[in-house]
């Protein structure tokens, strides 16, 4: 497999093992192995379903919705989107207790600080900061749960390369668009050299095997490329 440097343009010969491997997730957390399972479930969904052209099932819908979904938030932008959301959050909670030490009696400091590190407590800066650290195994299966919903209720279509090659990077899965939610909001995924699956709000889509020409192909791999973070990988350059 060729691996291209996407900011250099230098490209080397590498195992597959070593260009598909997951640079951010440890092998013995159970996220890992919950990958790990994903992964082995994609190998029998293209052999049987995806390179035959055979009708998507519910169960496949589902698989290929939420392997899509793995993909796309294991990213780093993902992660780092994640952090500074909690992070924005943490600041503005440690404003307010600036806020209130400012004003407040040392009577009033005291009696806020119990309610706030109390028991009874539901949220507390101390439960926020671990969440605005790199932390992939804590973000990825939540996010992957709220946009494997939304994917698999987009209508689904695999593009079938009539001979060139589709590439794929280290950012596999491409949002084209605001929000998932927005109609206009495209997703692909490719799934193999001759097979890039897509996601979008076209009902007249769903289901269908598409065959693409070359430059349909090369359209599609100026999305890959031009979204990869740092490698883009190809059967052939």
């Amino acid at each position: 497999m060729w691996r291209i440097d996407a900011a250099t343009g230098q490209s080397a010969l590498v195992p597959v093992p070593e260009a598909l491997l997951p640079r951010t997730v440890e092998h013995a957390t159970p996220l890992a192995r919950m990958l790990s399972r994903m992964e082995e479930l994609y190998a029998p969904t293209m052999r049987e379903v995806i390179v035959p052209q055979r009708r998507l099932e519910a169960a496949d819908r589902a698989f290929l919705a939420f392997f899509a979904a793995a993909m796309l938030a294991r990213t780093d932008e993902e992660r780092d989107n994640w952090q500074g959301e909690w992070q924005q959050i943490l600041e503005q909670m440690q404003r307010k207790e600036r806020i209130r030490q400012s004003i407040a009696s040392p009577a009033l400091i005291q009696g806020w600080a119990t309610t706030m590190s109390g028991d009874s407590a539901s949220f507390t800066m101390q439960h926020g900061k671990p969440f605005a650290t790199p932390n992939v195994h804590r973000m990825l299966p939540p996010t992957m749960r709220g946009v494997g919903r939304l994917l698999s209720s987009m209508s689904m279509t695999v593009l079938v390369s009539s001979g060139a090659v589709f590439i794929a990077s280290d950012r596999p899965c491409v949002m084209c668009g605001i929000d998932l939610a927005s109609p206009q909001t495209q997703v692909h995924l490719p799934l193999s050299p001759d097979r890039l699956l897509t996601f979008s709000w076209q009902p007249d889509l769903d289901g269908h095997y598409v065959v693409v020409a070359k430059e349909g192909v090369a359209s599609a791999n100026e999305i890959t490329q031009s979204h990869a973070e740092r490698w883009v990988i190809a059967s052939a350059v």
